[in-house]
């Protein structure tokens, strides 16, 4: 075996030792989520959103909320179980240099600027109905989200 390929094999072998890779065990949950429509549990009403932009991006413990021509757009932390999604906490995304006073992401302290998002509060409880690699279906007590993976 020359040099160069004995270099490259030992240097394939030693690489996943020398990095700590973060990884999630979020499964298909991860991606990035249509919100197509909401249904209301207690009256069976129906709001169709396939044609307006509002998207779950969904990676490691955090959830971005964006479109819907929002102004704001929005993280959400979260943590899981097999068939369960609880949102923990929310944060209005502000862009700008980090360290500078009125920059950074800050809690949200009006839950109303959730709703278009299918969201009630910034701490719910979702049952995931579906979750495969094309879609998502969650369940709160009040309304039922219908996700497609974009």
């Amino acid at each position: 075996m020359k040099y160069s390929t004995l270099c490259l094999l030992l240097f394939i072998l030693l690489l996943p030792a020398a990095c700590d890779v973060e990884s999630t065990d979020n499964g298909n949950l991860d991606g990035f989520w249509h919100l197509e429509q909401v249904d209301t549990l207690a009256t069976g009403g129906s709001l169709n959103l396939k044609e307006q932009k509002i998207f779950w991006g969904v990676q490691y413990h955090l959830i971005h909320l964006t479109g819907a021509g929002q102004a704001n757009n929005f993280y959400l932390r979260f943590r899981q179980t097999g068939d369960s999604l609880y949102i923990t906490q929310a944060f209005i995304e502000h862009s700008g240099t980090a360290g500078q006073q009125g920059n950074g992401d800050e809690p949200l302290t009006n839950d109303s600027l959730l709703q278009i998002y299918g969201l009630q509060s910034s701490n719910e409880h979702f049952i995931k109905v579906k979750l495969n690699g094309k879609w998502l279906i969650l369940k709160s007590s009040r309304l039922q989200l219908t996700f497609r993976r974009f």
